[in-house]
């Protein structure tokens, strides 16, 4: 059985693009740098620019 997906495409792609950037760290280290203080803004900056390259594309 598999479980239903939580997040959009979007959030998916960002996420894969900071897991990738981390060198495709296992769950246990990427959860730490996910929980970091102010880790929300950069998200937030990272998806705003990776919408907007992919809508340009």
């Amino acid at each position: 059985m598999y479980r239903r997906r939580r997040y959009g495409a979007d959030i998916v792609d960002v996420a894969r693009v900071i897991w990738e950037s981390l060198d495709y760290v296992c769950a246990g280290r990427l959860t730490p740098v996910l929980l970091e203080p102010g880790f929300a803004k950069t998200i937030s900056v990272l998806s705003m620019r990776y919408t907007s390259e992919k809508s340009t594309v």
